[in-house]
C-alpha cells in the first residue's frame, strides 16, 4: 500500500510539471540599438552584441517621464534610432514581438 501511495504522488508531481515545461517563455533584454531594419533588430547589451529578427506585427511602445512619473505611450516604427535605450520582448524562437524605447532616461 505505501508503494501505491508512493507511486500515486510522484505521479501527481511529474504531472503537474509536464505544463510548464512546454510553457512559452518570453525573455526580455535591455540595451543599445546598433542597428535597425524593417525586419531585424541588432542590440547592444553587457553580454555583446546580437541580432534579432522582428516580428511582422512588433508593438513598438515608448516609456516617457512626466510629472515624476513613468508613462507608456504609443511609438512608431520610425522613433527608433541608433543609440537609443530599449527594451525588447523575445518569444521561444527568438524573434522580437515588443519594442520598448526608455525615453525616460538621460541622454549620454
Amino acid at each position: 500500500m505505501r508503494k501505491l501511495i508512493s507511486a500515486f504522488v510522484l505521479f501527481v508531481i511529474i504531472t503537474l510539471q509536464i505544463p510548464s515545461l512546454f510553457a512559452e517563455q518570453d525573455i526580455y533584454l535591455n540595451g543599445k540599438v546598433v542597428t535597425i531594419s524593417k525586419d531585424k533588430l541588432t542590440i547592444d547589451i553587457t553580454t555583446g552584441v546580437y541580432s534579432y529578427s522582428l516580428a511582422p506585427n512588433v508593438r513598438i511602445v515608448k516609456h516617457i517621464k512626466k510629472r515624476g512619473s513613468i508613462y507608456e505611450e504609443p511609438a512608431k516604427f520610425q522613433e527608433i534610432k541608433q543609440r537609443d535605450i530599449v527594451t525588447i520582448k523575445i518569444n521561444e524562437r527568438k524573434v522580437v514581438t515588443e519594442i520598448i524605447l526608455e525615453q525616460y532616461h538621460e541622454k549620454r
